[in-house]
């Protein structure tokens, strides 16, 4: 498997967790605790102001503090967080959670990308985009009182230009992204479309033995917008309907 899809599974198969903590804790009596690599402390959660929605002119001045990436001709803002809700600029998405729910910090999503927190900023994120083909936007889980991860969410960022992605639509990618991160039967999974931030997405909903998955993106220039989500059923909770 290419490092550009070992890097995305990295993070998606964490949302598989949300899929079978509470059964497990039931059936076998045991607790299937949270990743502690992915449980950031509540002072980590990035606080920046959202920039201004881009535009389209040739000579965009950059927000102040605005991580900005340029896949092919498009340029593209990491969206921010701020009391417990992120806020994309580019793709106009926001979701918003309770104080329950806990956003990674920068330096945590660093680390799951195997990049520095800087290669996520200004001026070093086009040459990220490039390496690793992808970039967490943001990655938020809602962890119980008994450590068990109930569902989580995560907002990627993907060069369509990249060798992976450049020969395949977007149904494609959301499919692929889909099936080889939950092991989705995609002929038993439901697909359609919904509107988010003015875009789009193309849309992947699944129910597994113990968890609701939802995987949906667009294609913006040449960058696909992907979020996936995750959620176990005893936890009733619906991430998607959280986005706007």
């Amino acid at each position: 498997m290419k490092k550009i899809f070992a890097t995305l599974l990295a993070a998606l198969m964490l949302l598989s967790f949300a899929a079978c903590g509470k059964n497990n804790s039931k059936e076998n009596d045991t607790t299937t605790t949270a990743p502690e690599t992915t449980a950031p402390a509540t002072d980590a959660v990035v606080t920046t102001t959202a920039p201004a929605a881009p535009t389209t002119t040739a000579n965009t001045t950059l927000p102040e503090g605005g991580a900005v990436i340029e896949a092919g001709a498009t340029e593209v803002f990491r969206g921010t967080v701020s009391d417990n809700t992120y806020m994309s600029a580019f793709s106009g998405l926001t979701f918003t959670a309770d104080e329950k729910w806990t956003f990674l910090s920068d330096a945590d999503i660093a680390s799951m990308l195997g990049v520095t927190e800087d290669d996520l900023k200004n001026d070093k994120l086009s040459s990220t985009l490039t390496s690793t083909g992808a970039v967490y936007d943001m990655y938020a889980q809602l962890i119980s009182e008994d450590n068990i991860l109930d569902a989580n969410v995560l907002v990627m960022l993907l060069d369509a230009n990249n060798i992976d992605f450049k020969d395949k639509t977007l149904e494609d990618t959301v499919e692929l992204l889909a099936s080889a991160s939950f092991g989705l039967d995609l002929a038993s999974a439901e697909t359609g479309s919904a509107s988010f931030g003015g875009e789009n997405y193309y849309k992947v909903d699944a129910t597994t033995e113990n968890a609701n998955v939802s995987v949906f993106g667009c294609k913006i220039g040449d960058v696909y917008v992907v979020c996936a989500s995750a959620a176990s059923k005893e936890s009733g909770i619906d991430p998607v309907s959280m986005f706007s």
